[in-house]
């Protein structure tokens, strides 16, 4: 996450949007970096108002811009470079057109579900933004109320998921955070049972050592990765499991992780995480705040 010139937060004013816009700031703060905070007025609510003769869509959006700035000042200061902006339209259109306009490189958004059944799933526009955004997304718990503490980098061994095993690094080095790598392996047998029986007949495979090479593997990219740190110690495991997702979720309730990092790419026009459709649920699923990180050129033509 170093180098960036811009930090772009979507701001509702529930508390999960307030914790957003901290880790913006801190973010901003540490990368002397601009802060872009974005209201969006749905225009769905001000259509109801269009027509009628005492309405002033431009009265509108200076108030909200005005309330933008006193909520931002109380809750994060104006210490540094900030810019408060309030539109009218559909949230995950305009948070698009933002990041275009300001040249952001990352887009920090609170997560909050809309189903009261699971509270911590992610809302509409951050899972639209985890697909579609050109820039790496970072989901922010209500609980994240303070730095991490816990970083858990999910890593395939794929060009991105390294990257973003180094952005790992870098929040993990600012807020003197523990890193570990984290490699799931699913053995074939797994994967030729969920074909039911209609895949290949697959040679059989010493799990042992295929595991064995990995922990190698993944050894060898911790160390890099501490050199990188300045030889902070940086925990490299590599486990077999069925679920790729319920393997994460396990591992992040067991060591109390607050921040998961994976890598992420487009596949068949869509864009899904690096490790697929588990993965993609688990970043909505998380039970921690969860970065993802885009290729290099990702959504550019």
């Amino acid at each position: 996450m170093k180098n960036m010139k811009t930090v772009l937060v979507g701001i509702d004013y529930s508390d999960n949007s307030e914790n957003a816009l901290r880790e913006a700031s801190r973010i901003a703060n540490w990368m002397d970096s601009k802060l872009v905070c974005l209201h969006v007025i749905e225009d769905e609510i001000v259509q109801e108002f269009r027509g009628t003769p005492t309405f002033d869509e431009s009265g509108v959006l200076d108030s909200a811009r005005r309330r933008l700035e006193l909520y931002v000042a109380a809750t994060v200061g104006a210490g540094h470079d900030i810019e408060c902006k309030a539109v009218i339209g559909h949230p995950f259109k305009e948070c698009l057109a933002s990041i275009d306009a300001t040249g952001a490189d990352l887009l920090v958004l609170g997560s909050h579900g809309l189903k009261k059944d699971n509270p911590q799933r992610v809302g509409t526009l951050a899972s639209r933004c985890i697909r579609k955004a050109p820039v790496d997304v970072l989901l922010v718990r209500q609980r994240q109320t303070e730095p991490f503490r816990s970083i858990l980098s999910c890593v395939d061994f794929s060009e991105n998921s390294i990257r973003a095993a180094y952005r790992a690094a870098d929040i993990a080095i600012q807020d003197n955070a523990t890193l570990e790598l984290y490699h799931v392996y699913r053995a074939p047998i797994y994967i030729a049972s969920e074909a039911g029986g209609l895949g290949p007949v697959l040679p059989l495979i010493d799990s042992g050592q295929v595991i064995a090479t990995l922990k190698e593997k993944l050894n060898g990219l911790a160390e890099k990765i501490s050199v990188y740190g300045g030889n902070r110690e940086v925990r490299a495991e590599v486990i077999e499991h069925a679920s790729v997702s319920a393997a994460i979720v396990e591992r992040i309730e067991g060591n109390a992780v607050d921040l998961v990092v994976l890598g992420t790419r487009g596949r068949t026009g869509m864009k899904i995480l690096l490790m697929g459709t588990t993965a993609e649920h688990l970043i909505h699923d998380a039970p921690c705040s969860a970065l993802a990180v885009k290729p290099e050129g990702f959504g550019k033509s």
